[in-house]
């Protein structure tokens, strides 16, 4: 029988961590190390904690854009002002459009890393959306069309989540017409 979480394979979680005569945390047998996956620049994070109201392009949410906005380079996007009562400097935060640039060019792989940093922001963030979104997810990943349709499914899933953000599109429905409509779009280029 298993009895530890180690044993049955779940992370332990180090909590009131005592300081060996090191300075360092005592060593815990079978504490698992954290994650080193890139991260979700805080500018996005902010958007979905805002309540997901512009479109987020996907490009932002690839290995490759998270990678390198990590926690050394990020940037504060936004305006400075100087408050000369109380000496303070404050950032207001921009709430412009982030570029689209890119978004329909991402690969399978690149839009699937993508989605799954979009699924977790909206577990953590909109949880009462989340099935709505999964489900939309795993129609496009799971399309017997996907790969000869890719095209049109990029532009189709960037479509409903940009609709979402002023609109209350259901995700969970397939949307013919606009289906149709970048389909017809897809075959003119």
């Amino acid at each position: 029988m298993l009895d530890t979480p180690y044993e049955r394979g779940l992370p332990l979680m180090a909590t009131n961590l005592q300081l060996s005569e090191h300075q360092r945390p005592q060593r815990i047998p079978g504490l698992l190390a954290k994650s080193t996956a890139y991260f979700v620049p805080d500018q996005i994070r902010k958007k979905f904690a805002d309540g997901w109201t512009t479109h987020v392009p996907l490009t932002y949410l690839t290995d490759m854009h998270c990678g390198q906005s990590g926690a050394a380079s990020r940037t504060i996007h936004g305006t400075l002002s100087f408050d000369r009562e109380s000496g303070l400097i404050s950032i207001t935060a921009s709430t412009e459009e982030l570029a689209i640039i890119g978004e329909l060019n991402l690969s399978f792989d690149e839009w699937h890393q993508a989605w799954i940093r979009l699924l977790s922001l909206i577990r953590e963030y909109i949880p009462t959306e989340y099935s709505y979104w999964d489900f939309h997810f795993a129609r496009i990943r799971d399309s017997p069309t996907r790969a000869e349709y890719w095209d049109v499914w990029l532009n189709y899933d960037m479509e409903i989540r940009r609709q979402a953000t002023y609109s209350g599109v259901d995700p969970m429905v397939f949307h013919l017409s606009l289906w149709k409509q970048l389909e017809a779009r897809s075959k003119r280029t």
